[in-house]
Order: structure tokens, then sequence, then C-alpha cells
């Protein structure tokens, strides 16, 4: 993935004029509405007296004609006329003075400026403010400013994974700059379709940054983390047995039938202290399987915690078959967690 400023644009000015200012250094860190740059705003105020004395006047005026219509010295018209005099005289004063305070460029959001494109004595016209990565600066260009904290992470994941990904899931990534450093972030957002093209589905991420070490652009390296999943049955994969019909295993069960008298019993001579040999009856179950780790596999459904069943030996047993346990060969290894961070 790629990491990216939330907000990242080329500051241009919004009306034309000379620099006469500038309150900012390349690569200063500044805050939203801190000024960068003056314009020339000396004929825009001679031109705001002039508006303000015009409208004085039309006030005055649209104020004595109100006065005689309440007399009935003058008419409605005569009123109205006035009325609209003073309006559009407020309206041209209002329009210069956003003109004369556009003139004074500030920080639109909290950020880092980038390197410094304007001099004093330029002339500034109306630009593109436009997204700063990838754009070629310009003369009407005055600095490249960046959000850098939080930082959104782009990423991209197959489509089949859809169903993996929730905001608010939890990610874990590592850039080159610090290869020996972890960091952390939160998925916020999932793109509404996957690419057409390439099948794939974009991923966002917000990524804190207070200390600034990372920078828009850097390349990361990311492991999505899956919740952990709920306590699991986990057998050895060789007590699968697996076939076009499904997937199935072996669950022992006690024989409660009475042993059959053995009339050779009193020839056979028995160990000292010998216990007689418990039997079980194998029942063929089918299994749902989840994932596999190393020689287990995780059982979602068929099974529950305390079956007994049989890893080695399958082909020599059928269903409902009476058996006898043997683990001499010591082949029964612990179990693993299956419930790690995947």
């Amino acid at each position: 993935g790629s990491l990216q400023s939330f907000s990242n644009v080329n500051l241009t000015a919004q009306q034309s004029g000379q620099v006469t200012k500038i309150y900012f250094k390349s690569g200063q860190t500044v805050k939203l509405g801190a000024p960068l740059v003056q314009q020339d705003t000396a004929v825009d105020e001679q031109e705001l007296n002039n508006l303000t004395a015009e409208l004085t006047l039309n006030q005055l005026s649209y104020k004595r004609q109100a006065t005689l219509a309440k007399s009935g010295n003058t008419s409605t018209e005569n009123v109205d006329q006035a009325r609209a005099k003073y309006q559009q005289s407020l309206a041209e004063v209002n329009k210069l003075k956003t003109t004369i305070s556009q003139k004074l460029i500030k920080a639109p959001f909290d950020g880092k400026l980038g390197i410094r494109m304007v001099n004093l004595g330029e002339y500034l016209s109306p630009g593109s403010n436009g997204t700063a990565s990838g754009s070629s600066s310009s003369s009407n260009q005055i600095a490249s400013l960046a959000s850098l904290n939080p930082l959104r992470l782009l990423f991209s994941l197959p489509g089949q994974d859809y169903p993996k990904v929730k905001p608010g899931q939890r990610i874990k990534f590592s850039v080159p700059a610090y290869p020996n450093q972890n960091f952390s972030g939160t998925v916020v957002a999932v793109d509404s379709s996957v690419n057409i093209t390439t099948r794939n589905l974009q991923i966002q991420a917000k990524v804190p940054n207070s200390d600034l070490k990372l920078y828009p652009g850097m390349f990361a390296d990311i492991q999505l983390v899956l919740p952990k999943d709920s306590s699991v049955i986990a057998i050895p994969q060789t007590a699968i047995t697996y076939s076009l019909f499904g997937d199935s295993v072996y669950v022992l069960s006690p024989d409660k039938t009475p042993p059959k008298k053995d009339p050779y019993a009193k020839k056979i001579k028995k160990a000292k202290n010998a216990k007689p040999e418990k039997h079980y009856i194998a029942n063929q179950t089918f299994v749902t399987l989840g994932q596999k780790r190393g020689a287990y596999v995780a059982i979602k459904d068929g099974l529950k915690a305390g079956d007994l069943v049989i890893t080695s030996g399958q082909l020599k047993i059928q269903n409902k078959a009476v058996v006898t346990i043997d683990n001499s060969s010591g082949i029964n290894k612990a179990p693993v967690d299956l419930n790690e961070e995947s």
C-alpha cells in the first residue's frame, strides 16, 4: 500500500495581484488560517473608499424617501428606486471587501508546507488549486500543503477477501525507512465496488502520525489483522478421510455390547495384573473443515469437544467396526493453537 495525506493541495491565488509580503518559510508547519502571502491591495482600498462614500449617499437618500413616503410627499416608486440603489451599493462594498480579504492567502488546514515557489514582487493570477502530488509547478503556485497527522493508507485486496474486511479492523505495517519498527492503523473505509480490470478491492486505513515519522508517498508492507476465531476443535489432518461425497472422520464410542465368552480363554496364559482390552465402535462422521495450520486442521462442524477420533489405520476400518486403541507408536502430538492472529 501507499501512504497519502487526507488533504494535499497546491496553494494558488484566488485574485490577481502582486506579492508584497511572504509570511512563511519552506517546510514550515502551519495551522488552519495562518497567513501565508499578502498581495497588493492599494488600488482595491481606494476603490473601497469610493464605494463606501457612494453607499453612504444612497443610504441617506433611501432614508429621506422613506420619511417623505410616510407623510405622502413622495411616491412608492421613488422609495423603491432609492432602496434598490442602496442595496446595490451595499453589495458592491461587500464584494470588494471579500476581494481584499482573498488577497491575504491563508492556510486552508493544518499541515506542512513544501518548497516555496513564490517571490516578493511576483504577479500572481488565479490558478487551479489541485492535488499537489504528481503535478508540475507553475508561476502561479505558491507552495504545496499536506496534512500529516493522521495519514491514510490505501491498499488493495482480492475481491474474494471482501467478507474478511470491515471498518474498525486493525492493521499492522512497516515502511522501508524504519525496517525494524512496526506501525498500526485502523480500516476506515472499503471501496464501493471491485475494480473490473484487476478484480481487486481498495481499502483505506487511518494511521496516527503524531511524531511525524511517516510521510505521504511512502510504500508500506501491510498485515491485515483478522479477528480471532472462536474456540475451534483441531485434529491431525491424518484423521480426515477425503472423498468425493464428503470429508469424514471415524469417531469412537465405547462398545457397550457384552463380550462373547471365548471357549479357548482357559488355554491362553494371561499376564499378571493384565487388564481386559476396552473395545470401541468406529462411527464414520462427516465433518466441515476450517483453516489448516501445520499438521492440524480445524473442524467447523461434525465434532464436539471430547470426541475420540482415529488418526491412523482408517484403511482397515469400516463403519460400525469394533476396534481397540493402540497408541504405542507415539504418533499423537500436542495440538497447536489455532486462535493466533493471522
